[in-house]
């Protein structure tokens, strides 16, 4: 009786950690989008974490004065989507 308690509770503890696993994944996983897909999608969009595949366009980035905004145009082909983004910025150096 003893036995099947531990075994009943150490299968509660196992599916539990899988569980918070599976969430946590879920919230940090991102699909990545071409340029044109992403624009194809429209608004839909908004509010999600996506990554953009394509290529900074040249002489677009723009930092500005204290350093925690970055402004850039990724491009693939003809199609361009203006990008800001607000954090700490990598070294480019």
């Amino acid at each position: 009786m003893k036995r099947k308690k531990f075994l009943i509770g150490g299968i509660i503890i196992v599916l539990a950690i899988v569980y918070l696993g599976y969430v946590g994944f879920m919230d940090s996983a991102a699909y990545y989008y071409t340029v044109s897909e992403y624009l194809g999608r429209g608004a839909s969009s908004n509010g999600d974490t996506v990554r953009i595949n394509g290529l900074v366009a040249p002489g677009s980035v723009e930092q500005e004065s204290g350093g925690r905004t970055l402004k850039f145009i990724i491009t693939e082909g003809e199609d361009s989507l203006p990008v800001i983004y607000q954090g700490i910025v990598p070294d480019f150096s």
